[in-house]
């Protein structure tokens, strides 16, 4: 077999490949045995992963942030451009204001 044959080739080569039949067709029933088995159950049950610290849902008390504090690895992804609030809004904070040149100042002021 040629390292890269012609297009046209491999077409042939996997059509004559199914002709054969040199492939298993896929037994449905064992598809839907697993499927059931693994599927994710929709009986609405609460979350196994609640934290007995802060209540909240899908962390335990291990990975709490409110009770350990973020992890310094991922303080650049936390609160610094916005504060969450104990009512769960968010308030944005500029960080570093945009530097602008006295005279850019000026403009603007002028087109307002």
């Amino acid at each position: 077999m040629d390292p890269l044959p012609p297009i046209n080739k491999v077409f042939s080569m996997v059509l004559q490949h199914e002709r054969q039949g040199n492939f298993q067709e896929a037994d449905d029933s064992k598809i839907l045995v697993n499927a059931a088995k693994f599927g994710k159950s929709s009986s609405g049950s609460k979350s196994s992963r609640n934290c007995s610290y802060c209540g909240k849902d899908n962390h335990v008390v291990e990975n709490c942030f409110k009770k350990h504090g973020v992890p310094p690895h991922m303080k650049k992804y936390s609160s610094a451009h916005s504060v969450a609030t104990e009512g769960g809004h968010n308030e944005s904070i500029a960080t570093n204001p945009p530097h602008i040149s006295q005279d850019q100042y000026d403009r603007l002021m002028s087109l307002l």
